[in-house]
This record gives structure tokens, sequence and C-alpha cells, in this order.
């Protein structure tokens, strides 16, 4: 139960403030080039907010640190690979939305459900994570996933309810798939 003395929040049990903050401006640097990128193409403009962004690396940093204690032998020494840290922060990115749409002024006059405006935190979440994935020492190719693929993801973070082990082995499957081990997914 969290106490007085730290104002309700619950210290992480591995991970520093200093460390926190750390990831904090890694995602923050992320979120900072998607949005760039995002913000060129879309006729409805996006920003992001920091302090979600900061609650999203908080949960996803307890979530990496209850994993470590409960499934690795030393978890203060050792590393969680990049696909259960993709999809503990596509969790979180996902049910917290850092994104929101700016609206000054902006009208769409036409639109259909499946534009790509609707699925920004999505599109980020998955660009997130991919990035985590290619980042890994055995990844030689910088692979992609197929439009088909890619689209068919976006829908279910969008309108399913999805736990971290739904995107673990998701992300199994592609990280395996850049390595030649499975059939393609294509």
């Amino acid at each position: 139960m969290p106490s007085k003395k730290t104002g309700g929040f619950i210290p992480n049990p591995l991970f520093s403030k200093a460390v926190i903050r750390s990831r904090y401006r890694d995602l923050f640097y992320q979120c900072t080039s998607f949005k760039e990128s995002w913000n060129v193409s879309e006729p409805i403009k996006h920003d992001f907010d920091g302090s979600i962004l900061y609650a999203i690396t908080v949960c996803a940093m307890h979530d990496i640190a209850r994993y470590k204690i409960y499934h690795l032998q030393d978890p203060a020494l050792e590393k969680l690979d990049a696909i259960k840290r993709a999809a503990f922060y596509t969790k979180w990115i996902t049910r917290l939305h850092p994104f929101y749409a700016v609206r000054r002024g902006t009208i769409v006059k036409k639109y259909d459900d499946h534009d790509k405006i609707f699925f920004a935190n999505e599109s980020f979440a998955l660009s997130f994570a991919l990035n985590q994935l290619r980042a890994d020492d055995r990844v030689k190719v910088n692979y992609r996933i197929s439009p088909e693929l890619w689209a068919a993801l976006l829908y279910d973070m969008k309108y399913r309810v999805l736990s971290e082990d739904a995107y673990i082995e998701t992300y199994q499957m592609i990280f395996d798939d850049s390595l030649g081990q499975r059939p393609t997914l294509q």
C-alpha cells in the first residue's frame, strides 16, 4: 500500500527515479519524432501529453520490474528482451493514449472510421514496438511488416482488449519472422 510519505506513488522495486526519467526522455524523443512525421501527412494534426507519456513510462517500468522479479534468476542484473519491453510499452500506450487531435479550426468534411487519423496512438505504439525489436543485435535486416498486417494490428489494438501476453506473442512472431525462423506473416 502506498504511504503518505511517497505521495501515493509506489516506488519501483528495481528502477530508480533517474532510470525512469531516462526511459521517459527516450520515449519522449521517439514520440516527438513520430508526431513530426505523422503531422506531415495528416489533415488533422496531433500532439501528445507529456504527463501521460511519463505515466506510460512509470507503468511500463513497473510491469518490467514485476516480470523480472517473477521470471528471471537475477532480476537486478538481467535485461528483459526487446519483445517484452515492446509489449509492456504497447499495453500502456494503447491504454493511456498520449496522442490527441489538435482541432484548431480544422474541419474534415469526409472521413470514414478506418481513416488513419483515428489510429495515432496505436500507430505510435506499433512504431515504438518495431523500433524496439529492430534494436535487438540478432536482427540483421531492417524488416518491415506488410500493410495488411499493419492494418490488422492497428485494428486489434484499437478495438480489442489485448493483454501484454497477446502483445508478447505477436511481437515474438514478428521477431522470429524477421530472423527467418517462421513462415512469412504476409
